[in-house]
This record gives C-alpha cells, structure tokens and sequence, in this order.
C-alpha cells in the first residue's frame, strides 16, 4: 500500500484530473461537488456549479436521454456514454459535446455519482481535418491520368494497398 495518506491522494487526483468531474447526489440531482477543470470547462464557478442539478448541465442529444442520467447515476455501478452526450457552457448557454461515464461511488453517509466528462471538441475537429485531407488525396488520386498507388508493407512482407489511382484499375482491371 502506498504511504501516501489516502484522502491526500483523494484530494489531488480530485483537484488535478485532467478530466472534468462532478459529485453528483442521485436522490436530488444536484451537484455536490465539482474540481477545477469542471469549472474551466463549463465556465461555471464552482459556487455556481453547485447550485445546478446534473440533468441542467448534461443532456443526451437524441429523444428520450433525458430519463438516461437520472437513472444511469442511481443504478448502475459504471454507465459509459460513446457519444451523444453535451455539457451546457456559462458564458454563452452552448452545449459542448462531451464523453461521460458515470461511475456509483459507495460512501457514505449516502452513495454519490460521479460524472466524468472530457471534451471532444478537439478529437472532433481532428475527425474531421482527417476527412478532408482523405478526400483531397482521393481528388488527387482520381485526377492523376497515371499509375500511383499508395501501400503500406506489413511485418508479414504483405502488401496492403490504400489508395490507387483511375489508371491502376484500367491497365490491371482489378479494383
């Protein structure tokens, strides 16, 4: 075991997660707690934070999840959302989509929720800066009147070929 006091560790994996992290109460939905990053990434202070219930902060983008974090944060030991999921922002009312798992943490004197959210607006925007270069390399592959190909050679000796051009196909008839 570590001989650091664990409610020291506690507190710092609290206050220095990268991640924003809310304590929310499943009986009422209110924030109980929320760490610094929380505060940076909704904007919110966290004196503020604590005057909002979890189902202000967080909604499900398709019809029907709002039901889903009330029942997520009393049920379930680990609830994970793949996507879908927005936390509202202070300054400007936008809701940011976020990635979040709900985890139950057993205290007492009553069992807590904990949300984690990260922020997938970079992942987002690199999503799609990575759709538009594939698409300028297609544009470029179908307009080049000569054979270009791109491949990538495995730890097999196994040829796997990514993009080949117009020209490929019509000499070798083999998409």
């Amino acid at each position: 075991m570590s001989t650091y006091p664990i409610e020291k560790l506690a507190r710092a994996l609290f206050e220095e997660a990268g991640d924003a992290l809310f304590l929310i109460d499943p009986d009422t939905d209110q924030v109980v707690d929320a760490n610094p990053t929380a505060e940076r990434l909704s904007g919110w202070p966290r004196q503020e934070l604590l005057q909002r219930s979890a189902t202000d902060l967080f909604h499900f983008g398709s019809q029907g999840g709002g039901q889903r974090l009330p029942q997520a944060a009393s049920t379930t030991e680990i609830f994970h959302s793949r996507e879908g999921y927005f936390l509202r922002t202070a300054r400007d009312g936008v809701w940011i989509p976020v990635n979040l798992t709900i985890s139950r943490l057993h205290v007492q004197p009553k069992p807590l929720a904990l949300f984690t959210a990260r922020d997938l607006r970079e992942q987002r925007q690199a999503h799609a800066r990575l759709r538009e270069t594939e698409a300028e390399l297609r544009r470029v592959m179908n307009s080049v009147p000569e054979c270009l190909w791109s491949a990538v050679l495995d730890t097999q000796g196994k040829w796997t070929f990514r993009s080949i051009s117009p020209a490929v196909t019509r000499i070798t008839g083999r998409p």
